[in-house]
């Protein structure tokens, strides 16, 4: 009968080391396909608003405060928003003909809907706001927020 040290010689001295040697390659591919190959899970306004390239657009200093029930949507800057495009968790879409330079409008939340005509309710969380637009300029404006 062997000695029990001779097994945990044998144990640390040729089978960790063999797990090891194994372990770290298997690590190192299950860590570059994860990070290589897998999409971003964090959203782009390109996802939501078809456009040439995002360098095109002009960042709006607009706000939007959601205060349970109603989106209350502010345009602080000196243009007006022109042909409004407005969207909730990238889903939910407002169109609004102009918001006019320093105006402040007001909206419920069950007035966006999405492509199948499906209301955005009090028991849905709102996530993201996004606007696209046409400034006073007739270039394309853009803006978004996010809430937790």
């Amino acid at each position: 009968m062997k000695k029990p040290e001779v097994y945990f010689r044998l144990l640390y001295k040729v089978i960790i080391p063999g797990i090891v040697v194994l372990f770290i390659p298997v690590a190192i591919i299950v860590f570059l396909f994860t990070t290589v190959f897998s999409e971003k899970s964090t959203p782009n306004e390109s996802s939501y608003i078809s456009s040439p390239s995002v360098k095109d657009y002009v960042a709006l200093k607009a706000t939007v405060i959601f205060n349970g029930t109603q989106f209350i949507i502010s345009n602080n800057d000196n243009f007006n928003y022109n042909d409004i495009k407005m969207k909730v968790n990238g889903k939910f879409i407002l169109k609004v003909q102009n918001l006019k330079a320093g105006d402040v409008y007001t909206v419920g939340l069950m007035q966006f809907a999405d492509d199948d005509g499906n209301r955005f309710t009090l028991l849905q969380k709102p996530q993201e706001f996004f606007i696209s637009c046409k400034t006073g300029g007739g270039q394309d404006g853009f803006y978004s927020a996010e809430w937790n």
